[in-house]
């Protein structure tokens, strides 16, 4: 009969463990992937208000915003190739990782993965613009990476979801051909980069 008592009490004590691993990743996992009431606009403006975005008195024609996240693998893959990639534009289109995480924690990050993001402007704690996006694009929920290209006027001229900017291929280390490795694979991204330029 203790026998079955204990068989009992190690039931209920997986199934209370088990609710309790489930509430702990909705409220700090899953619920940070949930999308607020902030409308596109409202969020685009946040982000050129934003003091990183006056302080570097970023100006563009285009503007490539990567939203991405700490948390994303495909996203850290592609840090030092959007780089080395907004080196190529960087007369034309200004490169833009925006996150939702915070400013420490994404320091803590870069430090961390011996990441080096010399071109790129990072602008982070941004939650109500990715929001933006998502109600734009009628997401309930946060994608990590999302591709878009805005110009002047605030009209989204291009987006997608996914790392699309390497394809299949693995990068491994920093390369200094970095641009070269990226350049075999024809993104649509670059796709779309190279005929804003030409319709300059």
């Amino acid at each position: 009969m203790r026998s079955a008592h204990r068989v009992i009490l190690v039931f209920v004590t997986i199934i209370v463990l088990g609710v309790g691993v489930y509430f702990i990743q909705y409220y700090f996992v899953y619920k940070s992937y949930s999308v607020n009431k902030t409308d596109f606009n409202s969020g685009l403006s946040i982000l050129f208000k934003n003091k990183i975005f006056l302080e570097k008195k970023i100006t563009s024609k285009f503007y490539y915003i990567n939203v991405w996240n700490t948390m994303c693998i495909p996203c850290i893959k592609e840090l030092r190739p959007l780089d080395s990639l907004s080196e190529k534009y960087k007369d034309d289109i200004s490169f833009i990782l925006v996150s939702d995480d915070t400013e420490e924690k994404v320091s803590g990050f870069l430090k961390r993965k011996n990441i080096v993001l010399k071109n790129v402007t990072l602008i982070n704690d941004m939650n109500d613009f990715i929001s933006g996006v998502c109600n734009l694009k009628n997401n309930p929920n946060k994608e990590y990476p999302m591709n878009i290209i805005i110009n002047d006027s605030g009209q989204v001229v291009y987006f997608s979801v996914g790392a699309e900017l390497l394809g299949k291929m693995t990068y491994k280390g920093n390369d200094p051909n970095m641009l070269a490795f990226v350049s075999k694979y024809k993104a649509p991204l670059i796709t779309k980069l190279d005929e804003l330029i030409q319709s300059k």
